[in-house]
């Protein structure tokens, strides 16, 4: 039975982090015109315990074979502390549809700064766009 609530608000709880998330793009969202990308955005939040969270969504003309982000990079106090790439975390990129977003986690130090950039592309019939998006600064607790 604790085993049925503890998943439960788990998923309750990755629930509210990703509607934080894309509730948030709406203000940020850029609009670029492509052939390939409609709009794309990017934010970084403090989450507790020295946590970020890295949010991105991007959406496409049409349907495309490739969307997503190839990597994120978080920069804590200025300085590169990782990199995330989207061989190595499949989430990142979607497949044959028009809208992707997703979330990382950093586990960081409380009261440092970080912010992320964020290579976004979307692909179909042999050709591409990419596009960055840097989001703001946020100091982790």
């Amino acid at each position: 039975m604790f085993s049925a609530i503890r998943k439960s608000s788990r998923f309750a709880s990755f629930v509210l982090v990703i509607l934080i998330c894309f509730s948030l793009f709406a203000p940020v969202a850029k609009a670029e015109a492509s052939d390939y990308i409609n709009s794309y955005a990017a934010s970084i939040h403090a989450i507790g315990n020295g946590k970020v969270i890295v949010c991105f969504d991007i959406t496409d003309t049409g349907k495309m074979e490739e969307i997503g982000a190839t990597s994120v990079l978080i920069y804590e106090n200025g300085n590169l502390v990782k990199t995330f790439y989207y061989s190595s975390t499949p989430s990142m990129m979607a497949y044959n549809t028009a809208i992707h977003a997703d979330s990382l986690t950093y586990s960081g130090v409380a009261g440092r700064s970080y912010y992320a950039v964020v290579y976004l592309r979307a692909a179909r019939l042999g050709g591409s766009d990419t596009r960055s998006s840097t989001t703001t600064s946020v100091v982790a607790y």
